[in-house]
C-alpha cells in the first residue's frame, strides 16, 4: 500500500492551513490590542491636563530612583512649582536631582522621543528609549517612569548598508543598555493652613 497515506500521518495541506490561521489570528489580535490602547502621547497629556487643574500650591514629594544596581530616595517640599526644601536626598547624578512633579513630566516625555543617531558618522546606529510611564488617576502625576537605552542597528539608513557592504559586517551599536526606574512613593498635598 505505497499510495496509500496512514490514518495517523498529519495532511501537509491542512497543516498549512492551521499555521496560516494561527498567525492570521494573531496578527489580528496584536493590531486590535494596538487600537484598543492610547498612543502614550495621548495617555501623558490628559495626564498633564489633570496636574494642571488639580495641582496643590505646596505638596510634599517621596521619590525612589533605581539604576542598575543604585537606589537612591528623594523628600522634596514643593511650593509653587519649585523645591522649597530638600529634606533627603541620596541621589548623587546632576540629572536626577530636585525630582518634583514637573521634572517627572519632562522626563517622562523622554520615553516617546524618537531615537536619534549614535556611533559616529552616517547615522549607522540609532540610540532608542524603550518604557513606559504611568499616572496617577487623581491628580495625574506621574507615578512610575521606567526607560532603558538601547543602541541598534540603524537598518533603514543607507550608511549602514554601504558599511555592512563593505565591511562584511553589522556596524557594532553595543553599548549596554542603562535602566532607570523612577517610583513616587508617597505624594502628600498640602492645605493652605500648613504652607508657610
Amino acid at each position: 500500500m505505497r499510495g496509500q497515506r496512514s490514518a495517523t500521518q498529519p495532511q501537509g495541506g491542512s497543516q498549512i492551513r492551521v499555521t496560516i490561521i494561527t498567525l492570521c489570528a494573531l496578527i489580528l489580535s496584536g493590531m486590535l490590542l494596538a487600537v484598543a490602547a492610547p498612543p502614550p502621547t495621548v495617555v501623558r497629556a490628559a495626564a498633564e491636563r489633570r496636574w494642571q487643574a488639580r495641582a496643590p500650591a505646596s505638596y510634599r514629594l517621596v521619590v525612589q530612583v533605581q539604576q542598575g544596581d543604585s537606589i537612591c530616595l528623594q523628600h522634596l517640599h514643593v511650593r509653587g512649582g519649585e523645591v522649597r526644601d530638600s529634606l533627603l536626598d541620596t541621589c548623587s547624578p546632576s540629572w536626577l536631582t530636585r525630582l518634583h512633579v514637573d521634572r517627572l513630566f519632562e522626563l517622562s516625555r523622554r520615553v516617546e522621543e524618537p531615537p536619534d543617531c549614535f556611533g559616529g558618522p552616517g547615522c549607522l546606529c540609532q540610540r532608542v528609549r524603550v518604557g513606559r510611564a504611568t499616572f496617577d488617576p487623581a491628580y495625574g502625576f506621574p507615578r512610575s517612569i521606567e526607560w532603558r537605552r538601547e543602541y541598534r542597528p540603524n537598518w533603514r539608513n543607507a550608511g549602514f548598508w554601504l558599511s555592512l557592504a563593505t565591511a562584511g559586517r553589522v556596524p557594532g551599536c553595543g553599548i549596554t543598555p542603562r535602566q532607570v526606574r523612577i517610583t513616587v512613593l508617597a505624594f502628600i498635598p498640602e492645605t493652605p493652613g500648613r504652607q508657610s
